[in-house]
């Protein structure tokens, strides 16, 4: 038997229901925290996850303070959560991350994973798991969802009204690269040694991509009924699931995944909807750059560093 403080909540989690729980990926209503207040039911246009790290509160305040999520905060139609676990190694939450969510009621915590890349597909699906899970209350309903990481600049201005005119129905919204290989090195942390072809199928860019819910709920049944295989990476995975549903995807060019500059998005000649990945820093000033002079990848006569 375990006991454990959630907050102010004391709960025991016997050991059988603890192994219980994570064969079935995640059980939110014994996470009393977790679930979302009564004033928070509502409808949602878009709800988001952020995958993060405990480490990362940087990048995150950076987020909430001085970047696109800024924007979002106190808007009725978006709801966000950076979805995060323990540090690797660990088996509790650090005194940081306790009083970091004391802070911020941001946070969905994960307490049955451990922060590494190859925990993602659990994460992200445990996040769509606990969406799912507030459909079956009155008042709660969503549209969209949309997955992407900590160090990525989300042009909410651009993005969210031409969000609000799709149809939510089957349907994936990012870039989509192709013919990628299959990591094979086992130091690479997308390494997948469950997956045997050489390529993967077409797959939205791993920075982010918006999905509509009602494969989100599908993603979520069928994940917890124990139908999903939890590869390493979690992207090409999500293409994997959804291959036998075959939803419509919209390939946009406008999600940029860069190197060491931003060269690539400064040149474009198109509008910008993310750029990844960046550091504390860059994600302030690309909305900065943004503000300025709409050009979130530098308005000088050069490309930015990614640090700038």
């Amino acid at each position: 038997m375990e006991v454990r403080e959630v907050r102010n909540i004391t709960f025991v989690v016997e050991e059988e229901e603890q192994e219980e729980d994570l064969l079935s990926f995640a059980n939110i209503e014994k996470i009393p925290d977790q679930l979302l207040p009564p004033e928070a039911l509502k409808p949602y246009v878009l709800v988001i996850g952020i995958t993060s790290a405990p480490e990362s509160r940087e990048k995150r305040d950076t987020l909430r303070k001085n970047s696109w999520i800024s924007k979002i905060r106190n808007k009725d139609s978006i709801l966000y959560r950076f979805v995060i676990g323990n540090t690797k190694g660990s088996t509790t939450r650090s005194q940081a991350l306790i009083d970091e969510m004391k802070e911020n009621s941001d946070i969905l915590y994960l307490p049955y994973f451990e922060e590494d890349p190859r925990n993602l597909t659990f994460k992200v699906l445990t996040f769509y798991q606990w969406v799912s899970f507030h459909n079956k209350y009155d008042g709660f309903s969503f549209n969209w969802s949309m997955r992407v990481t900590d160090d990525s600049w989300w042009n909410f201005d651009l993005a969210f009204p031409e969000l609000e005119t799709l149809r939510p129905r089957r349907l994936l919204w990012s870039k989509f690269p192709r013919n990628a290989r299959v990591p094979r090195d086992p130091k690479n942390p997308s390494y997948d040694p469950d997956y045997d072809a050489e390529l993967y199928p077409m797959f939205p860019a791993r920075a982010g991509y918006v999905i509509s819910s009602d494969l989100v709920v599908w993603l979520s049944r069928q994940w917890e009924g124990g139908w999903l295989w939890p590869y390493n990476d979690d992207v090409p995975a999500v293409a994997l699931y959804l291959g036998t549903i075959n939803p419509e995807k919209k390939n946009d060019i406008r999600w940029f995944v860069l190197e060491s500059s931003l060269e690539q998005c400064y040149n474009a000649k198109t509008e910008v909807v993310l750029v990844h990945p960046l550091t504390a820093k860059g994600l302030a000033q690309r909305e900065v750059d943004w503000m300025t002079c709409k050009r979130p990848c530098g308005c000088g006569a050069v490309a930015p560093l990614i640090t700038d």
